[in-house]
């Protein structure tokens, strides 16, 4: 009789599933008002994922969708444009939410076969200043890409990104859903991944009921509570989230 095969399911993050240990976990944390910044288990999640982005601080939200909904809010004016990539995950898999629920369009681009939005299509994508076209606001970029293969986008590539966005006075967002992932082919912390970016989220997931970590770097608009340090609303700021939507 053969053997049987064991597999290793890879569709997604979301598809594994929690050990004893972290049941146990999850079932022992402490837990407190959140709303109050009461509940010591979000809190310390918060402040881990600032500390390992090199952020002022994080926030912890419900879904890896709901953390790109948030820095895009908080990045844009209704009427704007974001670039993004065609495959991204923020144009194709989140059910229209840039015009949905922030009132701006996407400009999408082809990726390379690497995952990277091509720098010199990025440039000729912005939009001038011409009082018919909408501004251009945003880069969202993904790392890991994950409809190109997965493959990790290097800290070089990010930098240039963020060259790029910040000459034409554009934010510079990622998913980074594997960001984490994203770093070890390349021997890079974190928070060097993250250094370019206004806004990033990163999401660990092992079930739909354990904690992920969606970082985003938050306006000074929306900090009137956040002082600028590793604090647990949004400012400079991580955020982070349960599970992708």
């Amino acid at each position: 009789m053969q053997p049987k095969m064991e597999f290793i399911d890879l569709r997604s993050d979301t598809v594994t599933k929690p050990t004893p240990e972290m049941r146990a976990a999850m079932a022992a944390a402490e837990v407190g008002d959140d709303v109050y910044g009461e509940d010591p288990t979000v809190n310390e999640l918060e402040a881990v994922a600032a500390l390992m982005t090199g952020k002022a601080a994080a926030l912890f939200v419900a879904s890896g969708t709901m953390g790109n909904v948030s820095a895009m809010m908080a990045h844009t004016q209704r009427g704007a444009e974001v670039i993004c990539g065609y495959q991204s995950h923020v144009f194709r898999n989140e059910q229209g939410q840039l015009a949905q629920l922030c009132g701006v369009q996407a400009h999408p681009l082809p990726e390379a076969a690497n995952g990277t939005l091509p720098l010199d299509l990025v440039a000729g994508a912005i939009q001038g200043d011409d009082q018919h076209h909408p501004i251009t606001s945003v880069l969202a970029l993904e790392n890991t890409q994950n409809m190109c293969g997965g493959l990790p986008v290097g800290v070089d590539y990010m930098r240039a990104a963020g060259t790029l966005a910040h000459a034409h006075g554009l934010k510079l967002h990622v998913d980074g859903a594997r960001l984490m992932n994203s770093t070890s082919p390349h021997n890079t912390e974190p928070a060097g991944a993250a250094s370019p970016l206004e806004r990033q989220k990163v999401t660990e997931s092992a079930s739909a009921t354990s904690c992920a970590a969606d970082t985003f770097n938050a306006t000074a608009a929306l900090n009137k509570r956040a002082p600028s340090t590793c604090s647990l609303r949004p400012c400079a700021c991580a955020s982070v989230p349960a599970a992708r939507m």
